[in-house]
């Protein structure tokens, strides 16, 4: 029989990926269905059950990322004349 852990205390499942938080905090850790993923702090990452929706978000990132910053927080023409 297994008792519940503390109020305020993580499950023991977690203490793995506090672990690696701790020894490598230059990454980012994500758990996906029983797989971890590394990677460096702030890199995209995408997921989603189809490849064509992971590419979907991706050009829609690029798109962002080359329509410039004007674009991304204008609500029409703003010219001054």
């Amino acid at each position: 029989m297994t008792t519940p852990a503390a109020a305020g205390q993580p499950a023991p499942g977690d203490l793995t990926a506090r672990l690696f938080r701790a020894l490598y905090p230059r990454y980012d850790l994500h758990a996906l269905a029983g797989t971890y993923l590394a990677l460096p702090k702030g890199t995209p990452w995408f997921t989603a059950p189809a490849i064509g929706q992971v590419a979907q978000q991706i050009a829609a990132r690029d798109h962002q990322a080359h329509a410039g910053p004007d674009a991304l927080h204008s609500c029409g023409d703003h010219r001054r004349p």
